[in-house]
C-alpha cells in the first residue's frame, strides 16, 4: 500500500491588488524547486478558460468559487499541494469552498491589505474602472468584502514583503504536509 500523501489546499484571498497571485506563484516555485508537487489555481487565469462564461455579479463570483473549489479538490486528491488565489469576498463563498474541499484539507489564508494600498497598486486598472462606475460589483467599493471570521492564517501584505509572507506561508505548508 502506498504511503499516505497529505492533501492540502491553501486558499489565498483578499482584495484585488493584495498580492494573491504574486505570493501563490512565488510559493509554488519554491515548493516545486524543493521537489513538492504544487500547483497554482489563479482566479484571473481561470477566468480566461474554465470560468470565461462568468461575469462579476455576486452569483457569478459564487459559481467561480465553486468551480475552483471543485478543481482544487480534484487535484488535491491526487497528491498535489494546491494554492488557489481568488478574491473570495464573502464569508459564504469561503464556507462553500471549505465544504467542497473538506475541512481537513482546506487552509484559509487571508491576505490583508487595506483598500487604499490596493487602489494605489491597482495592477489591472480595476480600481480606476470601479471609481468611474465602469466596473460594477467591485469588492470593497460597491460590493461587500467581508473580513474573515476565523482564517487559518493572516498575512499583512501591505506591511510585509512578498519574501516574508512566502516564508510564513511555506512554514505552514511544510508543517501541514
Amino acid at each position: 500500500m502506498a504511503a499516505h500523501t497529505p492533501k492540502r489546499v491553501f486558499w489565498l484571498y483578499g482584495l484585488s491588488g493584495a498580492g494573491k497571485s504574486t505570493l501563490a506563484f512565488h510559493v509554488a516555485r519554491r515548493l516545486q524547486n524543493a521537489g513538492c508537487p504544487a500547483l497554482v489555481l489563479d482566479g484571473d487565469a481561470l477566468r480566461l478558460g474554465l470560468c470565461r462564461d462568468l461575469g462579476f455579479q455576486p452569483e457569478d463570483r459564487l459559481e467561480n468559487v465553486r468551480r475552483t473549489a471543485e478543481l482544487s479538490h480534484l487535484l488535491c486528491s491526487q497528491g498535489h499541494v494546491i494554492i488557489s488565489a481568488l478574491m473570495t469576498p464573502l464569508e459564504s463563498m469561503r464556507r462553500l469552498a471549505r465544504s467542497i474541499i473538506g475541512s481537513e484539507s482546506f487552509h484559509e489564508v487571508y491576505l490583508r491589505c487595506d483598500y487604499g494600498t490596493c487602489a494605489r497598486r491597482d495592477p489591472k486598472g480595476l480600481y480606476a474602472r470601479a471609481e468611474t462606475g465602469e466596473m460594477k460589483h467591485f469588492p470593497g467599493k460597491d460590493m461587500a468584502f467581508e473580513e474573515p471570521l476565523r482564517p487559518d492564517l493572516v498575512l499583512e501584505t501591505d506591511r510585509r514583503s512578498v519574501e516574508e509572507c512566502a516564508d510564513t506561508l511555506l512554514a505552514v505548508i511544510r508543517r501541514e504536509t
